[in-house]
């Protein structure tokens, strides 16, 4: 049963996740904003601070997983704390294989190129190749901000 839960929980993260990956990214946000779109332009710092939203967000709403994982898992009725925390990092794990990488390349990858597919559905595989990379800067700056934020409060956790 709590398996079950984990696995919906997973999916149902989804929605956030994607949700964020559309509203929250660096191009989202300077289409939104033509007076940010000028100040990115003139300052390459501002411009990296604006690439860090997206991965601060998705960190953000991170922080409430690993707790629920550790509940489900004296829920489950696992006696050792090691036992506890390697249930709750497996869980974990497959939250972010499923969240963090499918839904943001593919989310990023296909809602920039969606318009050009939609008129030439024949090179459908080749623009998402072509767009694939240009998420490469979300990873760099998610693992960064992952490593120095996330782990800093799941050591004051």
């Amino acid at each position: 049963m709590v398996e079950t839960l984990c696995t919906i929980v997973i999916f149902l993260y989804v929605i956030p996740v994607s949700l964020i990956s559309l509203l929250v990214s660096k191009r989202a946000l300077l289409s939104y904003s033509p007076t940010l779109l000028k100040m990115t332009n003139a300052s390459s710092i501002l411009s990296q601070l604006v690439g860090m939203v997206q991965p601060i967000c998705l960190v953000l709403i991170q922080q409430a997983l690993p707790p629920m994982f550790i509940a489900l898992g004296k829920v489950e009725g696992r006696t050792s704390y090691s036992n506890i925390m390697g249930s709750a990092f497996s869980r974990y794990f497959m939250f972010q294989i499923v969240n963090i990488f499918f839904v943001t390349v593919v989310a990023g990858s296909f809602f920039d190129t969606a318009s050009k597919i939609v008129e030439n559905p024949r090179m459908a595989f080749e623009l998402l190749g072509l767009s694939m990379p240009k998420q490469s800067a979300f990873f760099t700056n998610y693992i960064l901000l992952k490593t120095f934020i996330g782990l800093g409060a799941e050591l004051t956790r």
